[in-house]
């Protein structure tokens, strides 16, 4: 298991993402009946029919990576140039899904009492929009990464060395990473002087020291100077992917923000692009677009995977 640090955006009047998260876009109902009308429509043939139409449907169904269970081919998935044969025999079905943003006060109300499944407008952005938010943010510490980042390993000798030349905040790291206990910004001073401390002493623990744990501390005080000059708070957290190959300097876990809504602890196993096709993503949507984009949602523990822990950051892993 990794320690992650992560500053409280939602204490940051300055955070760039606060008033996208706060803003519902997307709502899904499971029960459609009486909001026909307002809900989002989807062109789609049924299998059996588009088969007959298609001269070769084993290349075609591989080319545009349709699920084979599913009792209809979404026109939206298909190529472009696949389209124009199914699109004489396309009919509207009812997605479940509604843009809020476009219902009047009434609607959108009763949209959002009947929903099983939400989104936000920092849920809609694709991975590129939000490492370029997160990059330009001022919470920002992780050399331009956002405000998640890594600390190291849980086994690390980073807080036992702490200890020896009394630096008790750096010394707790372990414990306060399986409590989430955060530090407040006054602590989080107190933490930056620490760091300034052990940078100074470590060199007295050999340089083999100096080389593993010179990164760390640098992370570690460049969170707490944003938790300082923002007013927030920080804490230490467990995550799932090991990094003991990526303590020392900036070989570390790269982190980014992934448009999944925190929830439980999930792995990536396939190819994640995001919602770049502005309908939105959320847990257990199965419109077929994210089929065709996340195609493997599932708890795991394995490394060298992405990660997406339940603060909603995905570690992005490179293994030796």
């Amino acid at each position: 298991m990794g320690i992650s640090i992560r500053i409280f955006y939602e204490d940051a009047e300055r955070a760039l993402c606060n008033r996208m998260r706060n803003v519902t876009a997307r709502a899904h109902v499971a029960d459609v009946s009486g909001l026909e009308a307002v809900l989002e429509k989807d062109a789609v043939v049924p299998v059996d029919e588009a088969r007959k139409a298609v001269s070769d449907w084993e290349s075609f169904s591989d080319r545009n990576s349709l699920d084979p269970e599913s009792e209809y081919v979404y026109l939206c998935s298909l190529k472009r140039a696949d389209r124009a044969a199914l699109e004489p025999l396309a009919r509207e079905v009812c997605s479940g899904w509604a843009d809020l943003r476009k219902l009047s006060e009434d609607d959108r109300r009763t949209v959002l009492d009947r929903a099983d499944e939400s989104v936000t407008e920092w849920d809609m952005l694709s991975f590129d929009d939000m490492n370029e938010t997160c990059a330009r943010c001022p919470l920002s510490w992780d050399k331009g990464r956002g405000c998640i980042g890594a600390f190291g390993p849980d086994n690390s000798l980073l807080p036992s060395i702490a200890a020896k030349h009394g630096c008790p905040l750096v010394a707790s790291v372990p414990e306060r990473a399986k409590t989430e206990e955060p530090l407040t910004p006054e602590e989080a001073g107190r933490l930056v002087e620490e760091c300034k401390k052990l940078r100074k002493r470590l060199p007295e623990e050999g340089k083999m020291m100096v080389r593993r744990y010179s990164g760390p501390l640098d992370r570690m005080e460049a969170a707490a100077r944003v938790c300082v000059s923002e007013g927030c708070r920080m804490c230490f957290f467990r995550s799932l992917v090991p990094v003991e190959a990526h303590e020392g300097g900036d070989h570390v876990l790269h982190h980014a923000h992934h448009p999944l809504h925190p929830g439980p602890v999930l792995q990536v196993l396939g190819r994640v692009q995001g919602a770049d096709d502005g309908q939105g993503v959320g847990p257990g949507h199965q419109h077929p677009v994210v089929q065709k984009e996340v195609h493997h949602l599932v708890v795991d523990q394995r490394p060298s995977l992405v990660g997406i822990d339940r603060h909603g950051a995905a570690d992005l892993a490179s293994q030796p």
